[in-house]
């Protein structure tokens, strides 16, 4: 795996972006930007030119080689554990994993469900009793 980091402010391009590969329609797409900057993704051509490619051992895809400038910038670096909880907004910070309606939605049928609950409870009770202390008509001949 290969990582290029670049600052936050910086436009997506063709050399400084972020894509990903979808199995089901076989395409690459951006995780933000326009849509064509991931296109040469599927080639392996993106912002390098033809004549500095060479073969992936392992697929025979075309691999982009590195020129020496590009080298002297690298730098083995360990970052991580990298957590992932969902999509970031247009202004780049992350919002809650889910939103408020459905949090009250949440809370609206759990209170429901527990006055339901209580109702059943109380509806049995009160039954039990008047079952176990039937009330007998007094006749009026006595």
């Amino acid at each position: 795996c290969h990582l290029k980091v670049t600052p936050v402010d910086r436009v997506p391009d063709q050399l400084n972006k972020a894509c990903s590969f979808s199995k089901s329609s076989n395409r690459w797409s951006p995780v933000e930007g326009p849509t064509d900057i991931c296109r040469c993704c599927s080639k392996g051509r993106c912002g390098i030119s033809g004549r500095s490619m060479r073969l992936s051992h392992r697929e025979g895809q075309p691999v982009p080689r590195r020129s020496r400038r590009q080298v002297t910038e690298e730098a083995d670096v360990t970052v991580g554990p990298l957590i992932f909880l969902g999509k970031v907004n247009d202004r780049g910070v992350e919002g809650p994993t889910s939103s408020p309606p459905l949090l009250m939605l949440g809370l609206g049928l759990a209170t429901v469900m527990t006055l339901t609950l209580a109702a059943v409870v109380l509806g049995l009770t009160g039954r039990r009793r008047a079952a176990s202390h039937p009330v007998c008509p007094v006749s009026a001949s006595q």
